[in-house]
């Protein structure tokens, strides 16, 4: 759609281009596609560091309205892996989901849990 395509080039000038130089670049995931690539290239761009916040795995919301074994799914999760393993630092709420994030796809999480 028009508004996500806007969102998109909105998210690529601001990280890009308009943001000064910065030592982290901290992103909350979900959503995944297409945030974890921008925030990539800004990373390599300012050579920062890349901080992922992992709270769920975009693929599978899209799995909830989909079904887990749609193409759009697979390719949602095969990104998000990709992309993920390129973070610097990673860290997540819950210790099920630092053991899965080390398990199923090689990253070291270190497990932070909300407090009020």
């Amino acid at each position: 759609s028009l508004h996500a395509l806007h969102q998109l080039l909105q998210l690529l000038w601001l990280l890009l281009v308009w943001l000064p130089r910065p030592d982290v670049i901290l992103m909350q995931n979900p959503p995944a596609i297409p945030t974890m690539a921008v925030c990539w290239l800004a990373a390599l761009r300012h050579k920062a560091h890349w901080a992922i916040d992992w709270h769920n795995f975009g693929y599978t919301i899209l799995g909830l309205s989909m079904g887990p074994n749609h193409w759009l799914v697979r390719v949602a999760r095969f990104l998000e892996v990709s992309w993920g393993r390129r973070g610097h630092i990673h860290f997540c709420v819950t210790q099920a989901m630092r053991q899965e994030l080390q398990d199923k796809w090689g990253i070291a999480a270190i497990a932070l849990y909300d407090r009020p």
